[in-house]
């Protein structure tokens, strides 16, 4: 004769199942081994999972579209990594000490470059001593307004000089 099974039913938290209960933490917090939704196997703390700090495996972030832990320039950041960060910061940082000269008065960043891979793609290598610049320095950070200028080129293309150069 066959004895019934016992089934525990987890509950799920969004992308993540609960397989089982491995234990707990030095500071007894406890631990449990969860399933993804994209068959990752992982071990997280309960309470990640009932506040909502882990919702999956990582792969929420991807579907989203925030890929720029792929593209491996961030730890040792190449100067089109860093020219990406510094427009960012300058345009969504209200904290940035250039936001009033650039978020502050309305100028935007194309959705498209939320992520750096599309950026890079986009603007292409930075070329040695060009730093990023906008051919219109009213409008916003977008490929068909951006290009890799010098430091002259930029000083010309200031919106306070009476002679605001497009670079064409």
């Amino acid at each position: 004769m066959k004895v019934p099974v016992k089934m525990h039913f987890y509950p799920k938290f969004t992308r993540l199942s609960i397989l089982e209960f491995v234990g707990v933490t030095a500071d007894r917090k406890k631990l449990c081994r969860v399933k993804c939704d994209c068959g990752k196997v992982r071990r997280v703390q309960l309470r990640f999972l009932r506040n909502g700090h882990t919702r999956s495996c990582g792969c929420i972030r991807v579907d989203a579209g925030f890929t720029t832990f792929k593209h491996g320039e961030s730890k040792s950041p190449t100067p089109e990594y860093q020219s990406w960060k510094s427009m960012r910061q300058r345009v969504q940082n209200p904290r940035n000490s250039a936001y009033k000269y650039y978020g502050g008065r309305g100028i935007t960043i194309t959705r498209r470059w939320d992520s750096f891979t599309t950026f890079k793609a986009d603007m292409g290598t930075r070329p040695p001593g060009t730093t990023l610049d906008r051919v219109n320095p009213d409008s916003g950070y977008r490929k068909t307004n951006c290009r890799w200028a010098d430091a002259k080129t930029q000083r010309n293309n200031r919106r306070t000089n009476g002679k605001v150069s497009s670079g064409v």
